[in-house]
């Protein structure tokens, strides 16, 4: 192998080092959790409030998110920062709000809020707990 062969291994090295360790932060989230997701309407003049209890999954999804399928009908993709802290981008530029994070791998809670098609505020607070 000559020297300009060499060259070109070094940087190759590089970038799968540092891909692998992009990855491999979220792989510690995945699997099968126990969610309860109470669903409420603030602006309600009857506090209409509701509570699921779902057995989901959380799963990766594209390059620096999670999946978490939290309701039978409902799911959302936030990107999952190296300390767990979870983010929408673009929700809250849309008038929504979301707050989450994983506590450790195995507990994690999120308060999303969003206007429906109908306008009404709608408010979920999530946990899950790893089984």
């Amino acid at each position: 192998m000559n020297w300009t062969q060499k060259l070109w291994i070094a940087p190759i090295l590089l970038m799968l080092a540092l891909g692998c360790d992009r990855f491999s932060y979220r792989e510690q989230y995945v699997g099968d959790f126990d969610f309860t997701t109470i669903r409420s309407l603030p602006d309600s003049s009857d506090h209409d409030s509701s509570t699921t209890i779902f057995a989901g999954t959380v799963s990766l999804y594209n390059d620096d998110a999670l999946l978490l399928h939290f309701k039978p009908d409902d799911s959302i993709a936030p990107n999952i920062a190296k300390d767990g802290a979870l983010t929408v981008p673009g929700f809250v530029a849309s008038g929504g709000s979301f707050v989450g994070s994983f506590g450790d791998a195995d507990h994690l809670n999120f308060t999303s809020e969003f206007r429906s098609y109908t306008a009404q505020r709608v408010r979920y607070v999530v946990t899950g707990v790893r089984k």
